[in-house]
This record gives structure tokens, C-alpha cells and sequence, in this order.
């Protein structure tokens, strides 16, 4: 086993425990915690991410593993703010079932032998997730005296950049459905 899937196999290790500090709420810096274990985990992504490609070793278990940590990482905490009253369950929803529905898309394509790369809408979701997972647990705030905070804004503008990217990836392997 390589640098880079010891690293992502600590950072899968790492998800109950920021799902326990979420859900078993005592003293009030778990917020704080919490985003700093997120914070690391979504960081050690990034070095990853730089080892694999700084040393030529990319492939298509290292693609797959980092992307499925990420997202397990992202969707574990979405859940537990659903439990905690913190994000609507429609949103989340919408972007497990994008998840869902692009994985699907990108395994069908990988038996034809097509390799399908995220797109940019995807990347821009899981920064936008990212962002507001960390603004929800640190300090969220209204936009500009109103009733929505920074953190729901950026939820939304998740969902629609999920929507984006489901309809790019759909794009992308439409031919395999034609026949």
C-alpha cells in the first residue's frame, strides 16, 4: 500500500469520529472540534492529492479512493446536521441522490471502458459543501440582515451546482443509454 491510500485509509478512520463529536453534544467548543477534525481531514485530502501527483502515481484506485473519502467525509457530517436541525434533509437529499445518481453514471461509463472525470461543477459543490460545513460549526452569520445565513447559501448553491454537474456527467456518458 502506497503514501497516499495509508493516508486516505486515516482519513476514513477519522469519519465516525467527527460523526461522534457532532452527534454527542456536551460542552460547547465540540463545534470548534468538530471543524477542526473536518478541517484536517479535507486538508490531508489536498496533500493526497499533491503526493500522488508530485510523484506520478495516479491511478485510478487513487482517484477513487481520495474522491470517496471526501465525499463520505461530507455526507457523514450532512447527515448528522440533519439529525441536529442544522440543514434541511430536502438538500441533503439532493446532493446523496446526485451522488448516488453520478456514481452510477460513472460505473456504468467505467464498463464501457470510458474513464469519466469529475466536473468542475462537482469540484465546485464539494468546495461550496465544504465551506459551509466549516462556517455552520464555526460562525455562521445572516447575509445581509436577512433570515439566510452564509452557511444556507452555500448549501444552496451546492444543490445547484450538484444539479450542474449530474447534467454534465449525464451528458458525458448519454451515449451508452442511446443504444
Amino acid at each position: 500500500m502506497n503514501l497516499t491510500n495509508k493516508i486516505n485509509m486515516a482519513r476514513i478512520s477519522l469519519v465516525p469520529v467527527i460523526v461522534m463529536i457532532l452527534l454527542v453534544r456536551t460542552p460547547l467548543y465540540v463545534d470548534y472540534l468538530a471543524a477542526a477534525v473536518f478541517v484536517f481531514v479535507v486538508g490531508t485530502g489536498a496533500l493526497t492529492r499533491y503526493i500522488t501527483r508530485s510523484h506520478k502515481q495516479i491511478t485510478n484506485g487513487n482517484r477513487f479512493l481520495d474522491r470517496m473519502v471526501d465525499k463520505l467525509l461530507i455526507l457523514a457530517v450532512l447527515i448528522s446536521f440533519v439529525e441536529m436541525g442544522r440543514i434541511k434533509a430536502w438538500i441533503v437529499i439532493i446532493l446523496v441522490g446526485g451522488e448516488f445518481a453520478v456514481s452510477g453514471l460513472r460505473a456504468i461509463a467505467a464498463g464501457e471502458g470510458m474513464i469519466v472525470s469529475p466536473s468542475r461543477w462537482d469540484q465546485y459543490s464539494v468546495i461550496s459543501q465544504s465551506v459551509a460545513i466549516v462556517a455552520s460549526l464555526v460562525r455562521d452569520f445572516p447575509l445581509g440582515g436577512g433570515n439566510i445565513h452564509f452557511s444556507a447559501f452555500l448549501f444552496y448553491l451546492a444543490v445547484l451546482f450538484s444539479i450542474l454537474s449530474g447534467g454534465e456527467e449525464f451528458l458525458k456518458v448519454k451515449k451508452f443509454f442511446e443504444n
